[in-house]
């Protein structure tokens, strides 16, 4: 059975015996694996198409999606009617909040609420990547899931259901997370992995590029910041059987990586982590030819 398969059946078992579940690794494929859990539980397999794209298409009577970054005072309010009434057509209903760490503050007094005392024909599902920025108070409630990210098929499948190119790198550089592959700037990702490519075996670049690119990282989409630190530390995976002292450049961008996807991410730390890897590599390069 697969990994996704196992979540999937463990994410049905827990829902039937608990209202809130807090799913932590990447957002969207806990989002798609919950989905997934929902209507194979409540729907037969001719219904199960057409429900599914009621969900994405957030029409379904009964089974609602959120994006916590975008909820709205109005959006909590209606979730708060919508999860005291009674369902429409299965036993219960579910409400599925992805970056349940980003919600305006405004919104978290009827989120609590409502996770402190779900409705008895009620469950909640968020996700999160950051366990570490969730409130105690949800932490405490909820029925806590590890999930683990997606592989390329499911990349694949995700980046075809929403009709777009599944260009190799973008499949490389999202690092098995689904919302990074679908809102990354393949273009800005391409110039990195060009650039980066160049500076890793030693060639000439243009002075210019460390300072420029600290600029276009700061104007960069979060997620295309993480594809871009995902592709450096895999690059300099690819290189650490030829020298061991890369994987010094490997951890700096595992540090970059883990901080952008937490959402500290800034101009001068942008700075700081392009500087020292570069440094570092420069080091490792003058070793390799002395």
């Amino acid at each position: 059975m697969y990994i996704k398969d196992l979540e999937k059946k463990h994410i049905k078992q827990c829902l039937s015996s608990h209202p809130v579940l807090l799913l932590s690794g990447t957002e969207q494929t806990g989002v798609v694996r919950t989905i997934e859990a929902i209507l194979e539980e409540n729907t037969t397999d001719g219904e199960r198409q057409e429900a599914e794209e009621m969900v994405w298409q957030g029409i379904h009577p009964d089974l609602i999606l959120y994006d916590g970054r975008e909820l709205s005072a109005e959006d909590a309010r209606n979730l708060r009617q919508f999860a005291t009434s009674c369902p429409a057509n299965w036993d219960r209903r579910f409400v599925v909040i992805s970056y349940i760490h980003r919600p305006h503050y405004v919104v978290m007094p009827i989120l609590l609420k409502l996770i402190e005392e779900p409705p008895s024909h009620f469950s909640m599902i968020l996700t999160t990547s950051s366990e570490r920025r969730v409130l105690p108070t949800i932490l405490s409630r909820a029925l806590q899931l590890k999930i683990r990210q997606s592989d390329e098929s499911e990349v694949k499948w995700w980046l075809s259901r929403l009709g777009k190119e599944e260009d190799d790198l973008r499949i490389k550089a999202c690092g098995g997370d689904l919302s990074v592959a679908e809102s990354l700037d393949l273009s800005v990702v391409q110039e990195w992995h060009k650039d980066w490519s160049a500076i890793l075996v030693g060639s000439d670049f243009k002075r210019s590029f460390l300072a420029t690119w600290t600029g276009r990282l700061e104007e960069a989409s979060e997620s295309t910041q993480i594809a871009c630190w995902n592709l450096l530390v895999q690059m300099v995976a690819d290189m650490l059987d030829r020298n061991r002292f890369w994987v010094e450049v490997g951890l700096v961008g595992i540090e970059a990586r883990n901080t952008t996807q937490n959402g500290f991410m800034n101009k001068m730390l942008s700075a700081t982590l392009l500087f020292k890897v570069y440094a570092i590599s420069k080091v490792i390069l003058t070793r390799g030819k002395s």
